[in-house]
C-alpha cells in the first residue's frame, strides 16, 4: 500500500499498484481517478463487481434479514445501493429495519416556502418522479404504449403480487379498488338504504 502526492492537489492511494482513492482538488474517487461530470463529490467505480455500491451501517442495528429480501445483506446494513441488473446499471436500493421498532421503514422531508398548482401535463410538485426510455445512442425515445411508469407490489401470500400500477397515458390500475379515507364506504351505505327504501315501500303497498 503506498499513498503518492501528487501535483496539483492531488492524493492517490494505491493496493499492489493500483488505484482505490484519489483525492483530486475537491472530488473523491473510488477505485477510478477521473470524472468529467464531477468537480467536487464523489464518484464510486465497482470495477467488474455487481454487488452493492453503497451500504450504510449501526452498530447496534440486527434486523436479521440477511439473504431473504430484496439482495443479501449483512444484519446491521439499513440501507444498500446496487445494480439491479448484473453488468446493465440501473438502482436497486433496500431499507431494512428491525421487528417492532418504527412503521415507517421511508420518510423524507421537503421543505420550501411555495408549491406548483397547476392542474395540467405542466404540472409539478414537490416529489417528481420522471420516467423516460432511452434509444441506446444517446437519445430519449418515447415511452412505449401503455408503459408502465409506477408499480406497487407487495408480498402476500407467499408471492410477490402487483396492486397498483400507473402507465404512461395516465391511467391508474387497481388489483382491487380505490377507496378515499371515510369512515364508512358510501356505496355500501347507498346500496343499503335503497334497500330500506324499497322494504319500506312494499310494506306501505301492502296497506293498500
Amino acid at each position: 500500500m503506498t499513498l503518492n502526492a501528487q501535483g496539483g492537489g492531488v492524493l492517490n492511494l494505491q493496493v499492489a499498484g493500483a488505484t482505490i482513492i484519489n483525492l483530486a482538488g475537491t472530488a473523491t474517487f473510488i477505485n477510478d481517478t477521473a470524472d468529467a461530470q464531477n468537480t467536487s463529490g464523489l464518484t464510486i467505480n465497482q470495477l467488474t463487481a455487481n454487488n452493492q455500491a453503497l451500504a450504510f451501517k449501526q452498530n447496534s442495528v440486527a434486523h436479521g434479514l440477511t439473504s431473504a429480501g430484496g439482495q443479501s445483506m449483512e444484519t446491521d446494513t439499513w440501507f444498500a445501493v446496487r445494480q439491479i441488473v448484473a453488468n446493465g446499471g440501473g438502482w436497486q436500493s433496500e431499507i431494512v429495519a428491525e421487528t417492532g421498532t418504527e412503521i415507517v421503514g421511508l420518510f423524507q422531508f421537503y421543505n420550501r416556502d411555495n408549491l406548483n398548482t397547476t392542474k395540467s401535463t405542466a404540472g409539478r410538485g414537490a416529489i417528481e418522479f420522471d420516467v423516460r426510455q432511452h434509444d441506446g445512442v444517446n437519445a430519449l425515445a418515447n415511452v412505449v404504449a401503455d408503459g408502465n411508469l409506477a408499480v406497487i407490489r407487495t408480498h402476500a401470500a407467499g408471492a410477490v403480487a402487483t396492486r397498483f400500477i400507473f402507465d404512461t397515458e395516465g391511467s391508474g390500475h387497481g388489483d382491487v379498488e380505490w377507496v378515499a379515507f371515510a369512515a364508512h364506504n358510501d356505496l355500501a351505505v347507498l346500496r343499503s338504504f335503497e334497500s330500506l327504501m324499497l322494504t319500506h315501500q312494499r310494506f306501505g303497498q301492502d296497506m293498500l
